[in-house]
């Protein structure tokens, strides 16, 4: 089986009954998926939003049973069905649908349970700051950096300084873990 998933939005907590719906919900479309075709092609977005989570799924092989409300198989033609399948009470609303020649398609939301939970910070870091500390907390060297940014070694450095002062931190690591913790990165 060929899948393919994307994330879009800044990552963030969530609770485990979300945690648990999502990864319940995408466990069962994929042995649907099997069962169905001998060759499943899904793609899965996860999209990160103020208001909660939005998992959207294509499954481009499906081709529901003729007259069928339910072209995954899932057993799930409504949030309340999928809540009942999953065993989680996350809340939320489901759609699943059949496009013709595109496939089949859910969009999952899962609210936020804690809506007034505080954003994260605002990153300090430019966005070239951003991405040079991406590519050291992938661990390439200032040389590695200065050759997939196209930019001189010496003007990482000045970078990785820069991002060492906003972040508080004494090292490239720490630099690192730090915005990747507020979620600066």
């Amino acid at each position: 089986m060929q899948t393919l998933v994307t994330e879009v939005g800044r990552a963030r907590p969530v609770s485990d009954g979300v945690a648990s719906a999502a990864a319940d919900l995408v466990s069962r479309v994929r042995r649907s998926a099997v069962q169905r075709a001998k060759t499943a092609r899904l793609h899965f977005a996860v999209l990160h939003r103020p208001e909660g989570l939005r998992l959207l799924v294509q499954d481009e092989s499906a081709e529901p049973v003729a007259g069928s409300a339910d072209p995954l198989g899932l057993g799930t033609t409504t949030w309340d069905d999928l809540v009942a399948v999953t065993g989680t009470g996350a809340g939320g609303a489901v759609d699943v649908e059949h496009v013709p020649g595109w496939g089949t398609f859910v969009r999952a939301d899962f609210p936020d349970p804690d809506p007034d939970r505080t954003p994260p910070e605002s990153s300090p870091l430019t966005a070239r700051e951003r991405e040079v500390l991406r590519l050291l907390a992938d661990g390439l060297s200032d040389r590695e950096v200065a050759g997939r940014l196209m930019i001189s070694p010496k003007t990482v450095e000045k970078h990785v300084g820069a991002a060492l002062r906003k972040t508080g931190t004494p090292s490239r690591t720490a630099a690192a873990v730090r915005a990747i913790d507020r979620g600066w990165l």
